[in-house]
């Protein structure tokens, strides 16, 4: 009787270590499988962010959603090994769904014997947070939006000869007629000349101590050093740039080296609830809060206003209170256009996935 039992008992533990080894199998198949779909899901990660991002850039570039969705796809599958990505377009926004057909090693034996992973990635070409490669003339943000696509402006640069002019040998609207055929002027108050030195990314590194730009000084040598110089020095916005209005001298070599080149000029604004803090190090007059960044064609230099830009005359009547001045007035001043087309956009920077107006400077960047 008691030799039964003990055959009884070696059948039942035997049964338990079948179940045991069975359910060990079992993790043991999950452990390896899981973490062979777990290195699949990152590749598939990084074939919808890549996906995604080359899709959005197309759109920033110009390019149609039918280009775009080719670039999505290719970047998806041929250079990251997806099977398959299902590409959308809404509104400036790219969306990669990549998958993949993945091969249990052990799982077969528990029944399972594929699986499919996928991953998603949401990129935008939107306006930018970020940029780089900045022109140090700003404009309000109020006068960039009153100011059509593919108008004219004629802002004033003062003289490095003269750089404290009198005020009859000021360019001013309330005795100047400003809005022209050609486009608007933009006197003294409607610009600021920035000085992005000790506020962009990078800048130290990019400008060594002893350069132009690495001067804090909103002087005319620092104008004309950010002026010629496209840079990878990058301002996160919105930002409290040290600057000058008024009237300050621009580099006319410095102009006429960027004639017909697309340039990104920071849009301020006169009151933020709760604006970035300003640095103190400087020598400039005045502070800026930039929120936007928009885009300009640089036309021309205009030495002498009477000569090239004759509409540019004193009103008639004029004003009491513009006194004795009279015209016509060898003004300086920068031609530039307001660019809207849809490659003013930016390589070197981030944005938000807000949809931007014309003008509006774009980036890509993934947003999910």
């Amino acid at each position: 009787m008691k030799k039964f039992v003990r055959d009884s008992q070696k059948g039942q533990v035997l049964i338990i270590v079948a179940i045991a080894l069975t359910a060990l199998l079992a993790f043991v198949a999950l452990a390896i499988d899981i973490g062979n779909m777990y290195q699949v899901r990152r590749q598939m990660q990084n074939a919808a962010d890549a996906g995604a991002l080359a899709g959005a850039r197309e759109l920033c570039e110009g390019k149609d959603e039918v280009a775009a969705k080719f670039a999505a796809e290719e970047y998806a599958i041929t250079y990251n090994d997806a099977e398959t990505a299902d590409v959308k377009i809404d509104k400036g926004r790219v969306t990669v769904v990549a998958e993949k057909r993945v091969d249990m090693y052990v799982a077969p034996i528990i029944g399972i014997s594929e699986t499919n992973v996928t991953a998603r990635a949401v990129a935008a070409c939107s306006g930018a947070d970020s940029a780089c490669g900045l022109w140090p003339m700003a404009f309000p943000l109020t006068l960039w939006e009153d100011i059509p696509c593919g108008k004219n402006l004629f802002v004033w640069a003062g003289d490095q000869d003269n750089p404290n002019p009198r005020k009859e040998d000021q360019l001013s609207c309330d005795c100047w007629e400003c809005d022209l055929d050609k486009g608007v002027v933009v006197t003294g108050d409607g610009r600021a000349w920035l000085d992005f030195y000790g506020v962009a990314w990078d800048a130290p590194d990019l400008f060594p101590d002893g350069t132009s730009c690495a001067k804090q000084g909103c002087g005319f040598t620092e104008l004309r050093c950010w002026m010629l110089e496209d840079t990878s020095a990058r301002l996160r916005l919105p930002a409290c740039v040290p600057g000058n209005s008024g009237v300050r001298a621009a580099a006319k070599d410095a102009v006429e080296a960027r004639v017909n080149d697309i340039v990104r000029v920071p849009l301020f604004v006169e009151d933020l609830p709760d604006p970035p803090p300003c640095p103190s190090e400087n020598n400039c007059a005045g502070q800026y809060v930039i929120t936007t960044i928009g885009c300009v064609r640089v036309v021309r230099w205009i030495k002498n206003s009477s000569q090239e830009l004759p509409e540019l005359k004193l009103k008639d009547p004029l004003p009491s209170e513009c006194g004795n001045i009279t015209g016509p007035k060898q003004f300086k001043l920068i031609e530039v256009t307001k660019y809207c087309d849809s490659d003013c956009s930016t390589s070197c920077g981030t944005s938000g996935g807000e949809i931007s107006d014309p003008g509006i400077l774009r980036a890509v960047s993934l947003i999910e």
